[in-house]
Parts: C-alpha cells; sequence; structure tokens
C-alpha cells in the first residue's frame, strides 16, 4: 500500500509561533508528528481515509495543544488531502475560548477523541466538549482505557491491549481499532466488527518532519 510522504528537502517554519509544540532533545528539535494509516477493514489495501495522531507529550496548556492540533490538520491536508485526522484532545481544551478560532474551519478534517468520564466535573466537561465538537461539524469519538459504551459519539477509538471485554456501541456508527500489529490483532478487530483498522500488520506509520505548509502548497 502506498502512503503519502514528506517532502525529500522540507523547509523549516520560519515563524516560531507556527511552530508544532514538540520535544525537544539537547537543545535541537527532534520533531516528527507519528501518523497511523486508518484504511477499511474490508478493504486493507485501499489508500487510508484518515491519519491517527498520538500527542508526543502532555501540553503545557490548551492553546500548545491547539497549536500542536491545527498544524498537524494543516500539515496532512498537504501530505494526504481529503484524509481526516483523529486525535486525542483535552475536554478542557476543546471547550476552551481559543478552540472556536483554532479549529474553525476544519469540520470533518478533524476528528477529536475525547477521554471517557462517569461523574462529576469531568463528565459534565465531556459533554460540553462533545457539543462544542459537533457544533464545528466535527465528528467526535471516544477513546482510552477499557471504554465499554460508545453511545452518543460517532466513533469509538480501541486498540487490544486496552480495550474492554465487551463493547457496546449503542447507536455509534463507527469502530476504529488501532494498534494491530500481529494477524492475532487482526483477527481481534474483526471479531470486534472494526469497520477501520490502523497497525503495522497493515502499514507502517507516517512521520512528518515539521515543513513549512504554505511553501509546500504554492
Amino acid at each position: 500500500m502506498t502512503t503519502p510522504s514528506a517532502p525529500a528537502h522540507p523547509l523549516t517554519f520560519t515563524d516560531a509561533r507556527l511552530r508544532p509544540p514538540l520535544p525537544r532533545r539537547s537543545g535541537r528539535a527532534r520533531s516528527h508528528v507519528v501518523l497511523e494509516p486508518l484504511t477499511p477493514l474490508a478493504d486493507s489495501g485501499a489508500a487510508p481515509v484518515g491519519y491517527l495522531a498520538r500527542p508526543p507529550r502532555e501540553f503545557a496548556g490548551a492553546g500548545e495543544e491547539l497549536a500542536w492540533i491545527r498544524w498537524t490538520v494543516t500539515a496532512l491536508g498537504v501530505l494526504a488531502p481529503g484524509a481526516f485526522l483523529a486525535a486525542s484532545i483535552n475536554g478542557e481544551t476543546l471547550v476552551s475560548a481559543q478552540a472556536q478560532e483554532t479549529l474553525g474551519g476544519f469540520g470533518r478534517h478533524l476528528m477529536p477523541i475525547l477521554e471517557p468520564a462517569r461523574v462529576g466535573r469531568r463528565l459534565e466537561e465531556l459533554g460540553k466538549a462533545r457539543v462544542t465538537a459537533r457544533n464545528l461539524g466535527m465528528p467526535c469519538a471516544i477513546g482510552g482505557q477499557r471504554v465499554r459504551s460508545a453511545a452518543g459519539f460517532d466513533a469509538l477509538v480501541v486498540e487490544p491491549a486496552r480495550a474492554a471485554a465487551t463493547i457496546a456501541m449503542g447507536g455509534c456508527p463507527l469502530l476504529i481499532a488501532t494498534r494491530l500489529d500481529t494477524q492475532a490483532d487482526l483477527d481481534w478487530a474483526r471479531r470486534q466488527g472494526a469497520n477501520l483498522i490502523g497497525g503495522r500488520a497493515i502499514a507502517e506509520p507516517l512521520r512528518v518532519a515539521p515543513v513549512d505548509v504554505s511553501r509546500l502548497q504554492r
């Protein structure tokens, strides 16, 4: 399967404000975003319809997290036009005043993945984040450790090592199985009824270095 790759001679950002906030090592940015291709289970050899990105580290605040999301969606739009990005986003970040300005316009190109919550303030925040995502025109997924129900969400993101013993979709239309590295993992995804799949058993992840996407578009 062919996946898009970064340009042979990537250009660095000239404006520090546009650089994605990624980990630094020895004073220099060893920066890249790892994107896991997501393909239909029915045709795992097809071109990816989406990519899953995991944050490189914990972010210092909403502004830093939103900057990383914005850059990653924009870069993916250059490298794989039409594909969507599924990425974990903190619920508090998604309901922040900055989210509307930063993420508005991405629509179905971005699928936020929210962590589950059962009671209290976190449950209230989860509900607000889901409403915010939909108001921005985004499908909203739930994922994390031992998620048992996806009711009320547009997608459930699971992986073999962290999945609950039983999964109740509750009307959720899309099951995304990730980190499928072996044939046994693939068999597990089929038994769960996954719609989209990703992992090394399907395709190697795409590593994207920071590039000046505005110049690439030109």
